[in-house]
């Protein structure tokens, strides 16, 4: 009986044992698969990074023209101004309804920001159309005594005096700290922070709306917001519309089309 229960005992530890082998293989194998699967991922990651195909995050070091299109961070671009180490272009399409959602929040869509929307474009208002409040910039069309003036960026002292950041401002900023495409070119540092005026304080930024002195090189779809030249009391903004710059009150809505700045070569 001992010799018997030594035999089974022997028999379950080697079984036991042949298991341990059979899993610390399996493990081990399972450890160097993934270490190859990361490999190939990486090594396609950076494949894809280099084919201009597929992203573009940089551009060529040329002299561009302007009007002409070029393909940067997933997206079609205008140029507006060459620079001799950067390029100023504008984005070849409006912001589209999905993009506005993500960018101010479904809870803000209503006629108080936004005018004529469809799923592939939307025109936002630069001043809520509304009778108080100063989460932005609005206009009362009911007494025109009650507004805040439009300002890109206000401080809080700058809302205590009359001013109120802009709605177009708010789409456009969240708009580009969201954008994939451009999340990457900016870790690769490959944006310029541009110098502007919105007609009442100068600020810096590296997305903006087009200036008054660049619609002659921009074509394609208008009504679009532009960031400078609005009235000095406030009341009104400047839109391109048709084939002119013109004042409309401000909360009249129009499109989107940001404005960057892109360094030359890689």
């Amino acid at each position: 009986m001992q010799k018997k229960g030594f035999i089974a005992t022997s028999l379950i530890y080697s079984f036991f044992l042949v298991f341990l082998i059979l899993m610390s293989t399996i493990l081990a194998r399972a450890a160097n698969n993934r270490i190859l699967l990361n490999a190939i991922k990486g090594d396609i990651r950076e494949e894809l990074d280099n084919q201009k195909g597929f992203v573009v995050d940089t551009i060529e070091n040329k002299q561009y023209q302007p009007k002409e299109k070029i393909e940067f961070a997933s997206e079609t671009w205008q140029v507006l101004q060459n620079k001799s180490n950067s390029v100023v272009v504008v984005l070849s399409r409006v912001l589209s309804q999905s993009e506005i959602v993500n960018a101010i929040g479904s809870e803000r869509m209503s006629t108080e920001y936004l005018g004529t929307c469809n799923e592939s474009s939307c025109q936002v208002r630069a001043c809520r159309e509304a009778s108080a409040g100063q989460e932005f910039c609005y206009l009362y069309s009911g007494n025109n005594l009650l507004y805040l003036k439009p300002n890109w960026n206000p401080t809080s002292a700058e809302v205590n005096t009359g001013f109120g950041k802009t709605i177009v401002s708010a789409v456009t900023t969240e708009w580009f700290k969201h954008h994939a495409g451009l999340i990457n070119v900016m870790k690769k540092n490959q944006l310029i922070q541009m110098s502007f005026s919105d007609g009442f304080k100068n600020h810096t930024s590296y997305v903006r709306l087009p200036l008054s002195g660049e619609v002659s090189n921009i074509t394609d779809t208008n009504p679009y917001h532009l960031v400078d030249n609005p009235s000095s009391d406030g009341k009104k903004v400047r839109i391109f519309q048709g084939s002119s710059t013109i004042l409309v009150p401000s909360n009249r809505a129009a499109f989107i089309r940001p404005v960057i700045e892109i360094k030359k070569g890689g």
